[in-house]
């Protein structure tokens, strides 16, 4: 693979900026297709991070659209999500990847870790914003079990798209994105 200069990793880390800020930002406003706007702002970390000497560039894109979003978004629900699961998806993706080649243990390990982040972000919301589990229990809301198996099915399509969508980018659009020297 031919190198790309730091100029260019710059202004791809930019652009993945812009475009991750203008997806959480529009997701805030919308009433609909919000998970797939949050979903979109996840992918753009990839951008810079799968370059050859990436994980820098991903860092500071990562930082950037965290505090922009903080900035500019009016409901901070959406800094949260991103900053504790969907801006740091890209990283996982690339450790586990990189840890082992066989697909399925990459796949255990990844939806491990969405299934940590989750059991994490329940405990902080509990102790810090008095979260409670009971709300489950409430009339006209489904069981936990039912929570938590489509919480499960969530995982799985998460891992799976983020998978297949940036196999795509990588096989298919970095080479028109992005030019070599």
């Amino acid at each position: 693979m031919r190198t790309v200069s730091p100029a260019v990793k710059l202004a791809l880390s930019a652009m993945s900026t812009a475009l991750g800020v203008l997806a959480l930002y529009v997701a805030s406003l919308l009433g609909t297709s919000r998970l797939a706007l949050m979903f979109a702002a996840s992918l753009m970390i990839w951008i810079p991070l799968k370059e050859k000497t990436g994980l820098l560039y991903g860092f500071l894109t990562y930082l950037a659209t965290a505090a922009l979003t903080y900035l500019l978004v009016p409901d901070k629900l959406y800094v949260g999500a991103y900053i504790f699961f969907f801006g740091l998806y890209g990283f996982i993706q690339l450790g586990f990847d990189s840890l082992t080649k066989l697909r399925a243990v990459s796949f255990l390990l990844k939806f491990l870790c969405c299934n940590l982040i989750a059991g994490l972000a329940l405990g902080i919301g509990s102790l810090f914003f008095d979260l409670d589990i009971a709300l489950a229990s409430m009339p006209g809301s489904f069981p936990l079990w039912a929570i938590i198996a489509i919480c499960e099915a969530a995982f799985i399509a998460y891992v799976l798209l983020y998978a297949f969508c940036t196999r795509v980018f990588d096989k298919e659009l970095r080479k028109l994105i992005v030019k070599r020297d």
